[in-house]
Formats: C-alpha cells, structure tokens, sequence
C-alpha cells in the first residue's frame, strides 16, 4: 500500500465549508475514477492543510497523475480553492502494518 501526503494551503481568502464541500466532490471523483484509490482525510494544522490519500500500488498513483495534468472539471473547485505553490507531496511504501 501506498500513502500519498499532500502538504498545502488555501488561497487566500478561500472560505473553509466551501472548502471542505470541494473536497468532498474531490474525494467522489477519486473513488469513482481511480483504480487502486483506497481512502483520503483531510487534516488541518498550524500550517494548513493535509490530505493523506492510500492507494495499492505505485503505478494507480502514477496513472491518476497522468489523469490530473489534464485538469479534469469534476475537480476544478478544488483546485481553484488550494495554493498550488504550496504544495508538498511525499509518498510512503507501507511496510508493516499493526492494528
């Protein structure tokens, strides 16, 4: 399993529920489209945001980046509300899971 963190903050101004309403629209598009797509939170910190997403595999991230470049609508609210400059993504490979 693959966990995906994406470090980001809002643009400013963005309201937080409009906000939160976008990611949820987000998450939808990612479970219905994205083979592979397991789960996603989304967290706020000190500072700003943090969306853990889990995958399979590394290719099912890699094929849904492809799809990203492309700008798909069903997430345009989404993206219009981040600050792309701040973004940091980090990728993990689990490798011991206890309960």
């Amino acid at each position: 399993m693959i966990t995906e963190i994406i470090e980001y903050k809002l643009k400013e101004g963005a309201d937080e529920e409009k906000f939160l309403a976008e990611a949820k629209k987000f998450h939808d598009y990612f479970k219905t489209t994205f083979k592979g797509f397991i789960d996603q939170e989304f967290t706020k910190g000190e500072e700003g945001w943090i969306s853990i997403m889990h995958w399979e595999t590394m290719e099912d991230v890699k094929a849904c980046g492809e799809v990203l470049k492309t700008g798909p609508q069903e997430i345009a609210g989404y993206a219009a509300l981040t600050d792309r400059t701040s973004t940091k993504l980090t990728f993990l490979e689990q490798k011991l899971y206890l309960t």
